[in-house]
């Protein structure tokens, strides 16, 4: 819903020919629409009124606003270590999270999160990426390109 004026905002703030570098955590494109209608545990509770998007949808809200894809470096297989050593740590710690006064409720529901996605991410179900747009040109040149032939 959003996407269209967050590029648009993006290009807005380029110098020309600048790079913006995306990083989003993305569903394969197979099951995008499935999921924009679904609230699963990550929606519910973790990130409520989340979205995530495909790499396609990302990359052709971005062309529709004048940034051209670059480069596409996919993290989702490291990122699934990433979840493994944070769930690591957080049990690691986890007296500092009772002294915060968190229940029991609250851990089981992190741990869930890092398997969670974990597993996600193991089976490509999800990824992470980060994608590089350049801003295009100008269709009529600028002012400067125009005068410099002169």
């Amino acid at each position: 819903q959003y996407l269209d004026t967050y590029f648009r905002k993006v290009n807005s703030l380029l110098k020309p020919d600048g790079k913006a570098l995306i990083q989003a955590i993305v569903i394969d494109d197979d099951q995008y629409h499935k999921a924009l209608k679904q609230v699963d545990f990550i929606k519910r509770y973790i990130f409520p009124g989340g979205f995530m998007p495909c790499y396609s949808v990302i990359i052709d809200s971005a062309s529709r606003n004048r940034l051209m894809l670059e480069d596409v470096h996919d993290m989702g297989l490291s990122y699934a270590q990433t979840l493994r050593d944070w769930r690591k740590r957080f049990y690691e710690n986890i007296e500092q999270v009772k002294q915060q006064g968190y229940e029991t409720s609250f851990q089981r529901m992190w741990e869930f999160y890092f398997c969670y996605c974990e597993g996600a991410f193991d089976e490509r179900a999800i990824s992470v990426g980060q994608i590089l747009f350049r801003k295009q040109a100008s269709i009529s040149g600028s002012s400067e390109n125009r005068d410099a032939g002169r």
